[in-house]
């Protein structure tokens, strides 16, 4: 007889900083009693620590899958999901036909427009432990059970430069090659910040800072955290195109996250691109992708219900 989840549990992990997230605190930005501060340059709460909810699925023969998930703000909210609404579904079925089983999870609470946020930041955390649970019950390794490796390695970049000034995220970023990072993703909320000024040009400086630093052979991109209209966004990515690498090499000048979420560019589907925003990291919220900058121009341009699926 196959091995049925027995239990579903979900543990708050929480990691001391030394410095806040995306660097340290402004003069107008304070730490409250709950432990969270704004950041004024994208309008963004963050907390001082790091934080992950852990899931932590059991089965009847006690094989443990382990999952985790986005837990930074209010991950009270994610276990709460968890443990009244998705766990007591799972308890008594076989960690079979995961996908069917995702399904079935995001289809709760659909019709309520709870199609983001924290009910999928829980189901994603639920997903990653049901797959590690399968892996072992089946003495397989996931990348197996998903139909093997496609590559032996997968690059990885170093993301965020949290210094107070320009020459210390410069010197920060020469330590990150140092250690091994050939790419390096700096935040514009801090450019403008440390320069305490809102313009495009702190930005534009950071990244020829950056780029003049550790040359032509280095990935640098920019993390945009959804802050610009998408006149602001065109505005900004054409002041940073000439400090695109040697040969125009776009997969070394990535935007992240670039359009305060809902606007209607992020519906757009994404494709092939001379000068790409990236998809977002946040998946919960949408990225736009247009197939190319003078799509997107064209975009912002249009009646508003013009290009919308």
């Amino acid at each position: 007889m196959a091995a049925t989840i027995r239990s579903v549990e979900t543990i708050i992990v929480a990691l001391p900083r030394e410095i806040p997230y995306l660097g340290p605190l402004g003069e107008d930005e304070h730490v409250n009693d709950r432990g969270y501060f704004v950041r004024r340059g994208n309008r963004t709460i963050y907390p001082t620590t790091d934080r992950s909810a852990i899931v932590k699925i059991t089965a009847d023969d006690g094989t443990v899958g382990w999952g985790e998930t986005y837990g930074i703000v209010a991950p009270q909210a994610v276990v709460a999901i968890i443990s009244d609404v998705l766990g007591p579904l799972l308890v008594g079925r076989e960690p079979i036909d995961i996908p069917a089983i995702w399904d079935e999870l995001y289809a709760l609470m659909r019709v309520r427009g709870h199609w983001s946020g924290f009910f999928t930041d829980a189901i994603a955390g639920v997903d990653i432990a049901l797959w590690d649970l399968a892996g072992k019950l089946a003495g397989q390794s996931v990348v197996d059970l998903l139909g093997g490796a496609r590559h032996p390695s997968i690059p990885a970049y170093a993301s965020g430069l949290p210094r107070a000034s320009l020459a210390e995220r410069v010197a920060l970023a020469h330590e990150l090659l140092a250690r091994g990072f050939r790419a390096i993703k700096f935040a514009a909320v801090t450019s403008q910040q440390s320069a305490q000024q809102g313009s495009h040009q702190s930005v534009v400086e950071e990244m020829r800072a950056l780029r003049e630093a550790l040359g032509n052979e280095i990935e640098i991109m920019i993390d945009l955290h959804w802050k610009y209209t998408p006149t602001g966004a065109i505005t900004l990515i054409r002041a940073l195109e000439p400090y695109r690498t040697d040969g125009g090499n776009t997969e070394a000048f990535l935007h992240d996250a670039p359009f305060e979420p809902g606007t209607r560019p992020a519906i757009v589907p994404c494709g092939s691109t001379s000068t790409p925003p990236t998809p977002g990291t946040s998946t919960w919220i949408g990225s736009p992708c247009p197939s190319s900058l003078a799509a997107l121009a064209d975009i912002t341009r249009a009646p508003a219900t013009a290009g919308v699926p």
